[in-house]
């Protein structure tokens, strides 16, 4: 089964063909807690994401279970496809059901393939999400080898969440691999016109 039990710790499942490192405070084991959905990218794992992260012990320090799933193969083949998003999604409610989440404080973050899966989350599930978090990914960057082919949400047509939430949109100015800088202003801008918004800014 997925999940064993509900206690507190660290536990990994397989869920669906994945590993799923799952990180329970104590104060969350009887429920009430929020959820941060952190995905890793291309060639890593959860433990190399929670090394970069630190999420599993702030989310404890927060009062948030935190869950990182893995790609497959194991590094550095590791991978993620769009065809993967279901199983992920599908762990995630399984969570939120066992462990009692808040409804209200459900928040996904991702790097790079994880950032292009948040994004893709957002659009097709904005009604979970409290926010997002994408970071190193953007939709149709052609100046990036990943951007240009990788579905992520576009603000425009079919790809508008269904409805707003706050977005931490995560992006390094000295990014040139992948997906470059150049990439972020645009879907910084496909964002403000979708929704209306008249101030941005780079902080």
């Amino acid at each position: 089964p997925c999940f064993p039990d509900r206690s507190a710790g660290h536990h990994v499942f397989a869920c669906r063909g994945f590993q799923f490192d799952v990180e329970v405070p104590a104060a969350c084991a009887g429920g009430g807690c929020g959820v941060i959905l952190d995905v890793h990218g291309l060639t890593m794992s959860a433990a190399m994401e929670d090394a970069n992260t630190g999420l599993r012990a702030r989310g404890a320090a927060a009062g948030f279970v935190v869950i990182q799933p893995s790609a497959n193969p194991a590094p550095p083949q590791a991978s993620w496809s769009p065809t993967d998003d279901a199983a992920v999604y599908d762990f995630l409610t399984r969570a939120i059901a066992v462990y009692a989440i808040d409804p209200d404080r459900v928040h996904m973050t991702g790097f790079s393939q994880g950032g292009f899966m948040t994004w893709r989350m957002l659009c097709d599930h904005a009604d979970r999400f409290a926010s997002v978090a994408p970071g190193a990914a953007a939709s149709d960057c052609p100046a990036g080898g990943l951007g240009a082919s990788t579905p992520a949400c576009r603000f425009t047509g079919a790809e508008v969440p269904a409805r707003r939430l706050s977005i931490l949109y995560l992006h390094g100015t000295a990014d040139q691999n992948y997906i470059p800088w150049s990439c972020a202003q645009p879907q910084v801008d496909a964002i403000v016109s979708a929704w209306g918004l008249s101030a941005q800014g780079v902080v």
